[in-house]
Order: C-alpha cells, then structure tokens, then sequence
C-alpha cells in the first residue's frame, strides 16, 4: 500500500519559507503529497508544493477560522477517510524539518509498530508502552487503522494522545523525553547533538 505526507498549514508566509527550506530532500519521493489549508492558498504556494519530490500531489482548502488547537484537530479529522487507503501517514507542519529520516523509516518496515511518535511529558522517558506520554501534534508517523478516533480533548496535543492511547506497546519514540520548557515541540535527537527531526517554530533557519 501507499504512503502519504499529510501537511497541515494556515498558509502563512512563515510556512511557506520553510516549505521551501525544508521539503526538498529525495527521502519524500516514495510518498504521496497532500496539503490541507484552512485558508485559500496562492499561486506561490500552489508551485511550491508541486516541488516537493513525491508520486502526486494534492491540496485541500477547508475555509475555517479555527485557531492553533482546534485547527490541528480538525485537519486531522477532515483527513480520516482520505487515509484509509494508505499503510503509513506521515502528519506534520511545513515547518518541521526531517533532518535524518532514517531515524524513523527503518521502524516503518517493522509489522509490529503502529505507531512513531514524539513525547511531550518532561517528567517521562518513553520507550515502548508509555501511558504518562503527552503526544506532540504536530509530527506523527502511524498506520491509520489504529487509531482511536473517538478521542474527545479539545486540546491538540491531548487529543493526540487519545488518539494513540490503543498502541500501546506497538510505539516507538523518536523523542523519548519532553523539555523542562514545556514547549511542545519536537526536537529529536537535539539533546544527543544528533538531530532528526526539529520543529523550528517562528522561522524556518534555512542553511
């Protein structure tokens, strides 16, 4: 079966620059592309995505004024009979940056994972099952028939949780331990000065 990249955005410029930064690598030609927007995107958008290397490419507009928390839910729930036909989804914002996907594709080709995930929770370290984890939102890597959609949280990165609260033992992380600051942002690796996958929320730091 297929796999996807599920991006979620605003359309704001900011994204748009980190589009451009971060989504150029080779890794993501094996996976379908599609964006979903809660605003009209512009024509520089629009070429944008169709550069990023993947087998097709899609953009959805949801016209909404849902902020942060409730946009991220909504994205995630607008997609869910989009992604029954894929084996593996890929959800992030244009602003994450896939510093090294190695560190999760060998996991992908494991029967036994569901799910690839970042932990939040600064006073957990996650290494299999993980009931005490807070799911970071913004970059999740699972195989959509797992997941639990009758989560009900109306905040982003609890309804994650809920969403994967059925995986279990079937997770890997690829931040195991959340910051003391708190920030829902995943930075793996960063405190190993080997960074894989970096949230750079508020700028994209091209090279």
């Amino acid at each position: 079966m297929a796999r996807l990249i599920y991006m979620t955005t605003s359309g704001s410029q900011a994204h748009l620059s980190a589009l451009r930064c971060f989504w150029t690598s080779r890794w993501t030609s094996a996976y379908d592309i599609h964006v979903y927007s809660n605003r009209r995107l512009s024509h520089a958008w629009n070429e944008t995505v169709k550069r990023i290397p993947g087998r097709t490419h899609y953009i959805a507009v949801e016209p909404n004024t849902d902020r942060h928390q409730e946009g991220a839910i909504r994205a995630i729930i607008y997609a869910r009979a989009h992604f029954a036909s894929y084996e593996w989804v890929i959800r992030t914002n244009p602003d994450v940056h896939v510093v090294d996907s190695n560190a999760f594709t060998r996991w992908m080709s494991e029967p036994a994972v569901h799910a690839i995930l970042a932990n939040c929770n600064p006073d957990v370290r996650c290494t299999r099952s993980c009931p005490r984890a807070l799911v970071h939102s913004d970059f999740q890597i699972f195989r959509p028939q797992h997941l639990q959609w009758n989560a009900s949280s109306e905040l982003a990165e609890e309804h994650a949780t809920e969403m994967f609260r059925g995986a279990g033992s079937h997770v890997r992380w690829l931040q195991q331990l959340g910051y003391r600051d708190r920030s829902c942002r995943i930075r793996a690796g960063v405190r190993e000065k080997r960074p894989t996958v970096v949230h750079h929320h508020g700028g994209s730091r091209c090279a």
